[in-house]
C-alpha cells in the first residue's frame, strides 16, 4: 500500500506537551484501597435457545438389510462328533427386503425377488463352504459350560466376493473360528479369538446331527448418488 506523508508545518514544542484539561471528563482513577463495586443480579441461567430449526428426522433415508443362513452336519451320527462340513450364504440389499415367508432366493437370475429392480438392491452374494474338526487339547481350547459340542469351523468362499458386504466380522476366505453349540440357549456359541469369553454368534436349529443357522440385521445407512456420466 502506498502511503503519503505531508508536512503541513512545525508545532511549537508547548504545545506537544500532554496536558489535562480544567474542564476534562475523563474520570479520575480510584485509590488502590477502594473496593471495586460489583454488581450482583443472581445466579448466571442459560438463555434458552428459542430459534426453530425444523423437524428432527429420526428415520434414516435408506435401510441395508443382512441376511446370513446356513446349516452344520455333524458325524459319526449320535456323536462324538469328529468332522462338521456346511454351508453358509450371506446376502446384503440396500431398501429391499426379502420376503418373510421364504428367504431363500431362487437359483436362478431371471426369477429372484429383486429381478428389474433399477437400482440393483443386491451389494453381497457370498456362499462359503465350511470344514470343521474339533480343537486340539494341545490347542488350550477353553471348555464351553453346557454346551454339546465344540468346532474350530474354517471359511471358504465357494460362491461370490465378500469384500463388497458390510458386515466388518463376516469371515475372509480361510479365516478359522471357534464355535459351539449350546442346546439350552438354542445357539451357536462363539469363542472370541480364543479368549474363552463365549458370544452368542447365530440362532439355530438342532436336528439329527444337524444345526440350521440364521441371522439378520437392518441398519439405517446414508447412501451417495452417483453423479451422471
Amino acid at each position: 500500500m502506498l502511503v503519503r506523508l505531508i508536512l503541513v508545518g512545525v508545532l511549537p514544542a508547548t504545545m506537544l506537551a500532554c496536558t489535562k484539561p480544567e474542564d476534562s471528563d475523563i474520570p479520575d482513577l480510584p485509590d488502590e484501597t477502594d473496593s471495586p463495586i460489583i454488581d450482583d443480579t443472581g445466579p448466571f441461567e442459560i438463555p434458552e435457545d428459542t430459534d426453530d430449526l425444523g423437524p428432527t428426522d429420526l428415520e434414516p433415508t435408506n435401510f441395508l438389510y443382512m441376511y446370513q443362513e446356513g446349516t452344520m452336519s455333524l458325524t459319526p451320527s449320535g456323536g462324538p462328533y469328529t468332522t462338521l462340513t456346511g454351508t453358509m450364504r450371506v446376502q446384503e440389499f440396500v431398501d429391499f427386503q426379502l420376503p418373510a415367508e421364504d428367504t431363500d432366493a431362487p437359483d436362478t437370475d431371471t426369477d429372484v425377488p429383486w429381478a428389474g429392480l433399477d437400482p440393483n438392491p443386491l451389494v453381497c452374494d457370498t456362499t462359503y463352504t465350511l470344514i470343521g474338526s474339533p480343537p486340539r487339547p494341545e490347542a488350550g481350547a477353553a471348555l464351553c459350560s453346557g454346551c454339546a459340542w465344540m468346532m474350530d469351523v474354517e471359511f471358504a468362499v465357494a460362491e461370490g466376493n465378500p469384500e463388497p458386504c458390510y458386515d466388518p466380522e463376516l469371515p475372509e476366505n480361510g479365516d478359522v473360528m471357534r464355535f459351539a453349540w449350546h442346546p439350552g440357549q438354542g445357539q451357536l456359541l462363539y469363542d472370541f479369538q480364543g479368549t474363552g469369553v463365549w458370544f452368542p454368534w447365530f440362532p439355530g436349529n438342532a436336528g439329527s446331527d444337524t444345526v440350521d443357522f440364521s441371522w439378520f440385521a437392518r441398519l439405517g445407512v446414508s447412501v451417495e448418488e452417483e453423479d451422471d456420466q
